[in-house]
């Protein structure tokens, strides 16, 4: 039997919506943090070179925000479908190398997140005590970010690995 994502209630529909929701988050955290790594980097060339008053800490608030710029969005780039793939390489193979190549790197890539994302929690266990040098920020605050956008991209490969296994469309490509 195929997968059917449509609802068969009010109250499906209203987990599906929410759901989408909630998988969104991380692409307008994106989009937020870039909002406000360009304010920043703004605020601090006008305050420097208008008003010769650097901010403090724009460099390590840039650098914060940079982690989230990247790091948030991860998983939103995996469901969209904006990853790098060399699918014109991969082309001229015949269709079954070319489903075990597909395959193999979809395994692949999941346990290198996954080693990634147990080794973000790791650092950020082991350093959950220490502070940023200038903002004194704690550094689980600092590195919190990562710890997110990996665990997310993680958990995003697990799911497509699944649902390619089963041969289902993924929940996000069929709404």
């Amino acid at each position: 039997m195929p997968y059917q994502d449509k609802p068969s209630s009010k109250q499906e529909e209203l987990y599906m919506s929410l759901g989408k929701r909630l998988r969104d988050v991380d692409g307008f955290l994106g989009v937020l943090g870039l909002a406000l790594l360009i304010g920043t980097i703004l605020l601090q060339v006008v305050l420097r070179f208008v008003f010769s008053k650097p901010l403090m800490g724009a460099e390590e608030m840039t650098r914060y925000l940079v982690i989230c710029v990247v790091m948030f969005p991860l998983a939103y780039s995996e469901r969209s479908g904006s990853t790098i793939i060399m699918e014109e390489i991969q082309s001229m193979f015949p269709r079954i190398l070319r489903n075990i190549i597909n395959m193999s790197s979809h395994i692949l890539t999941t346990v290198v997140y996954a080693i990634v994302t147990a080794s973000s929690y790791s650092v950020l266990i082991n350093n959950a005590a220490n502070r940023t040098a200038t903002l004194e920020l704690p550094f689980w605050l600092f590195f919190l970010p990562a710890v997110v956008g990996l665990t997310a991209m993680t958990v995003v490969r697990i799911i497509t690995v699944v649902y390619k296994i089963i041969k289902r469309d993924l929940p996000w490509e069929s709404q």
